[in-house]
């Protein structure tokens, strides 16, 4: 999606906290991802995985190239036969292009389902069907994600992945962390849908506790939900939510490795030496943060008007 994408070209991560799991096995798989990195004498490579590719994808590699004099591999995966020209691109360049679906197996064959309106361009199409959203559907073919992290990286690497695929991200994440491949993963940019489907709603607490969960790794995490701010917060929210739908605690990552005080997908314009990120995305005020940053025009101009959000909110023009 343009958030997860726009958050890569920014450079920035974080996390939140959900129920108790297993956490002695979690630690273990952990633990020793972190000793192999450690004791690997490997030369250093760098590998870029787009799971659900973008054209954004390939603008980051050419950015981080052109600003940093870094050169990454591509190795992108989407199944969507409109990406078949993106496809040869990406081979032009040296890259790896797959075009099956992310899975947790090689050579299964899932539905893509498609979405209804052509402005979408693909961004929305996946295996799970939204009802309203996808209107038909192609059998695709898939490929095991773990197996392509092996295949294309190696402890010590720094790898960079960018996930969006539209609900599928907890079964893959889950089968990265279980194969002991998510903490080769250096930055992990990452989409989350759980409330853009009634079926992935429980997973809201795994948003929350990744960044957290990857931390003795070294792994950045970016959570990229989108819950308060999209039309589907409002439309496809759950009511027996009641007043938990205000609760930051539900939807605010907890703090991970390379953790900031800023937001990964925050605007540097919103802010000034008064109405600091930091004060303006404190989460204690609420889950838009301290809302006198975005009524601060009415305080300059008592006779701003505020513009009514379709999530719910109000925004005033930026000073």
């Amino acid at each position: 999606g343009s958030s997860s994408s726009g958050q890569a070209k920014r450079g920035l991560f974080q996390v939140r906290n959900g129920a108790m799991v297993s956490m002695v096995s979690v630690a273990a798989l952990v633990s020793s991802a972190v000793l192999s990195i450690v004791a690997s004498g490997q030369p250093q490579s760098h590998v870029y995985i787009g799971v659900g590719a973008a054209d954004e994808d390939l603008l980051w590699i050419d950015t981080q190239r052109k600003l940093h004099g870094v050169t990454y591999k591509a190795v992108l995966i989407n199944p969507n036969p409109r990406l078949a020209e993106f496809g040869k691109r990406v081979r032009s360049i040296g890259g790896t292009f797959y075009s099956q679906a992310a899975w947790t197996s090689d050579d299964t064959v899932l539905r893509l389902h498609k979405a209804a309106l052509p402005i979408y361009k693909g961004g929305l199409d996946g295996i799970l069907r939204v009802p309203g959203r996808h209107i038909s559907y192609l059998n695709v073919t898939t490929v095991d994600l773990a197996r392509v992290l092996r295949e294309h990286t190696a402890p010590g690497d720094v790898v960079v992945m960018r996930m969006d695929v539209e609900g599928v991200e907890y079964k893959l994440l889950r089968h990265l962390l279980l194969q002991g491949m998510l903490c080769r993963v250096t930055r992990l940019y990452l989409e989350t849908h759980a409330m853009s489907n009634e079926n992935l709603n429980q997973f809201r607490s795994f948003d929350v506790l990744l960044p957290w969960l990857l931390e003795p790794c070294g792994t950045e995490v970016f959570v990229d939900s989108n819950y308060h701010i999209i039309y589907e917060s409002r439309v496809m929210w759950r009511k027996e939510d009641g007043a938990c739908r205000q609760c930051p605690q539900l939807y605010a990552t907890l703090p991970g490795a390379g953790a900031t005080e800023c937001p990964s997908a925050a605007f540097s314009q919103c802010f000034d030496s008064v109405y600091t990120c930091r004060r303006c995305c404190n989460l204690r005020y609420g889950p838009r943060g301290d809302e006198k940053c975005w009524s601060r025009a009415r305080v300059a101009n008592s006779t701003a008007k505020a513009v009514r959000l379709v999530s719910g909110g109000k925004a005033f023009q930026i000073p």
